[in-house]
């Protein structure tokens, strides 16, 4: 026990490592930090996986001096699979994993930051807008490793302020959608990682044929109203959940595309380039999205008309 534990620190450590040095690199690999916390709370349990998480707590510690917000980040990150791997002990639909795992986050998260902002005696709206500051100017460092042209380096940063407002306001659209995404990157990757392990995964069925709740159309509307009326506060609580909503039909719209690809039986390297392009070009990442909001009038995938089809497609 004391190997594997000692294993999922050292790869914990390199991936969080990664993303600290490489923050290029970092984009690809941030997601994929919860999953040896999940793997090996599935395997070894409760309190190993504790283990496996204050030991990583404490090196960053070291590492950065400090309990600061973004090594908070990091902290919510373990606990994603942490809390991932309670779920999976549970006979619980897809929807029920991610929903209360999230849930649990986010509730760590908001009392965390609340903790932090009285240890430090910094106002929590300051310490918010001293991250976001911090996070916008190592986008402008990205931007410019990645060879970004010096005028649209300086318009960006002429804007930043503006920036920096706009994306405090959206701060609980941006942090939902980023818990989300890392919840949905850790659940394939453990998929893959439990059948090579011989782990026992949750049935979940398959998820190239997942589907968001049809009520949610409901959710839709109302956040789209309030998007529009002039009341500030209602204003931005709409545009918040238009984005998190957004994401949730993006899932939709992805496994459309899964469903396709493994139906079509594209090789493997095809599917990774198609599936980069989705997430790296906007306009596809928009198609995608208003492709699994259609889906619940187009059934792209024939789901409603024919429901022995997915015996077919297995």
């Amino acid at each position: 026990m004391a190997g594997d534990i000692a294993w999922g620190v050292v790869v914990t450590c390199l991936l969080i490592t990664l993303a600290l040095i490489f923050p290029l690199v970092g984009f690809c690999v941030i997601p994929f930090v919860p999953v040896p916390t999940l793997f090996y709370r599935c395997k070894l349990g409760r309190n190993p996986s504790f283990v496996l998480m204050l030991t990583v707590m404490a090196i960053l510690t070291v590492i950065t001096g400090r309990m600061g917000f973004d090594a908070m980040m990091i902290v919510l990150l373990l606990l994603t699979g942490h809390f991932l791997g309670e779920q999976f002990q549970k006979q619980q639909s897809i929807d029920e994993i991610v929903l209360k795992s999230s849930a649990q986050v986010l509730g760590a998260g908001v009392a965390a930051a609340l903790g932090l902002s009285l240890i430090s005696a910094t106002s929590l709206g300051d310490a918010i807008r001293s991250f976001v500051r911090r996070n916008l100017e190592l986008t402008l460092t990205l931007y410019k490793d990645a060879g970004v042209a010096q005028q649209t380096l300086d318009t960006i940063a002429g804007a930043q302020e503006t920036f920096e407002l706009v994306l405090v306001r959206l701060l609980p659209a941006v942090m939902t959608t980023s818990l989300l995404f890392v919840h949905w990157i850790s659940i394939l990757a453990a998929q893959r990682l439990f059948r090579v392990k011989a782990l026992p995964f949750p049935t979940i069925g398959r998820l190239n044929r997942w589907k968001a709740p049809e009520p949610l159309i409901w959710v839709v509307i109302a956040c789209g109203a309030a998007a529009f009326l002039p009341q500030a506060g209602v204003r931005w609580a709409g545009i918040n959940g238009l984005l998190i909503l957004a994401i949730i039909y993006f899932f939709q719209g992805i496994a459309i595309a899964a469903f396709y690809f493994d139906k079509k039986k594209l090789p493997g390297l095809l599917r990774v380039v198609l599936y980069g392009m989705i997430l790296l070009q906007p306009l596809v990442f928009l198609v995608v999205i208003l492709l699994g909001f259609f889906d619940m009038w187009t059934d792209f995938r024939r789901i409603n008309r024919n429901p022995n089809q997915s015996s077919k497609d297995e």
